[in-house]
């Protein structure tokens, strides 16, 4: 038999293990997290009554009131089954929140700092293993012998083309292993930035790992600006506008910090940083803002995006209040492009399984306006929250996924749910104990 001792390390030991999840695979990360949960469930199941006592539904109705609105969608769904299996993924939205809020022990800081260690150090093997791959794409497609370059050279060739450019010649020819797509890396490697900052800041850190965390950010902000995931990159320009304010008490300070950021991307533009960012994805954007707001009608060529949300909308007008169920959105949007003869550009074919592309709007057509009602009030009670206590990284984090929630259904793929799940609860937790103290 476990000593208690050892019992009640158990589900830390399994938490730590966590923050290795992007360098998992699927079935590992998953298996992972189930460890956790069940572990914390077995040994802190007695901590329930005691939480509920002192918080009630309150905590559970803000971060899953959401995910419980879409389960329930699934009942008013024609293809239930569908529904299931349009849920089976995200689960995790529901179960992480309610065992870290209700069951586990509250976190204490020095427990953060571990968690935010193993993030950071498994983003920055991804980041590693990602620059290699991609010089490796670019080496058998366009520069023959770019290994044996110096780093110099390679950095100069990288930046000849986007990211999704040279993705392509790497996925190709080899065999890309990690999740690789822009808004998802993009977004690890924001909270991988947005971590190290934290600890960064924190007085007890030493020396060689300020300079080391100061590193780490310059990498993964670099990072972000190739991928060009255009929400991540408005996210960091917020949180880099925002970090001042938030930071700094002097005008002179505030001044001097704008002023370097100034200096910096001046210097950067003209060295090239930004190069690539003249290409037709770019153009593409601006495109599809301008069908936006131009005309009622959707022109050919443009965005892919402005159809599916052109079919998104017209929807959501037939059935505003309770949606169609999870389980007949995708069924419903297929229709539309078919009916409007509408062609994605990746595949030259309507009726394609596009889903809506903005989370926002997907809850909308799943469970109504009350699922996104739920949604947003996630994002504005926590981001309150995190005002109230001065957890300005909190701050970010929420900013950072309200942004590219615009773009992208994130909450449906593995590594966009876990990244979500695991650290909405743990700030969430670490506020909700910082409120307690205050008071």
């Amino acid at each position: 038999m476990l000593s208690k001792r050892i019992l009640k390390k158990l589900p830390f030991f399994f938490l730590f293990l966590l923050s290795f999840y992007p360098l998992m695979k699927s079935g590992i990360a998953s298996t992972t997290a189930i460890l956790f949960l069940s572990s914390t469930l077995l040994v802190y199941r007695k901590n329930f009554a005691l939480r509920y006592q002192d918080y009630g539904l309150k905590p559970l109705i803000v971060n899953c009131g959401f995910y419980v609105l879409l389960l329930l969608s699934i009942g008013y769904s024609d293809n239930i089954a569908d529904g299931f299996k349009k849920v089976q993924a995200s689960l995790l939205l529901l179960f992480f929140p309610s065992v870290v809020i209700y069951f586990l022990p509250r976190i204490k800081e020095e427990t953060f700092k571990y968690l935010s260690y193993g993030f950071i150090v498994s983003n920055l093997i991804l980041l590693i293993y990602f620059f290699h791959v991609l010089i490796d794409g670019l080496e058998i497609d366009r520069f023959p012998k770019l290994s044996e370059s110096s780093f110099l050279a390679q950095i100069k060739a990288l930046n000849t083309y986007p990211y999704e450019f040279a993705l392509s010649k790497a996925q190709k020819h080899l065999n890309v292993i990690y999740e690789s797509h822009k808004v998802y890396v993009s977004l690890h490697f924001l909270t991988a930035m947005l971590l190290s900052f934290r600890l960064l800041m924190k007085a007890k850190v030493w020396i060689v790992n300020k300079v080391l965390l100061g590193v780490f950010t310059i990498m993964f902000t670099l990072a972000i600006v190739y991928s060009q995931a255009i929400t991540t990159v408005l996210a960091l320009i917020v949180i880099i506008g925002l970090f001042p304010f938030f930071y700094f008490r002097g005008r002179l300070s505030k001044m001097m910090f704008i002023s370097g950021i100034i200096i910096l991307i001046t210097i950067g533009s003209f060295i090239g940083v930004f190069d690539t960012y003249a290409n037709k994805n770019t153009t593409s954007v601006f495109k599809l803002f301008s069908s936006v707001f131009k005309s009622d009608t959707v022109e050919r060529g443009v965005d892919k995006r402005i159809y599916i949300y052109d079919c998104s909308v017209d929807l959501i007008k037939k059935q505003p209040f309770f949606g169609y169920g999870v389980g007949d959105v995708q069924k419903k949007l297929n229709e539309c492009y078919s009916e409007k003869n509408y062609k994605i550009a990746e595949y030259q074919s309507t009726g394609t399984d596009i889903n809506s592309h903005n989370y926002y709007l997907n809850m909308w057509l799943s469970a109504g306006f009350l699922g996104l009602g739920s949604l947003i009030f996630l994002f504005i009670y926590n981001l309150i929250l995190a005002f109230r206590v001065n957890e300005y990284i909190y701050v970010f984090f929420l900013l950072a996924f309200a942004l590219s929630l615009l773009t992208e259904n994130i909450l449906v793929r593995m590594a966009g749910v876990f990244l979500f799940a695991v650290f909405n609860a743990l700030f969430y937790s670490i506020s909700t104990i910082d409120v307690q103290r205050k008071r």
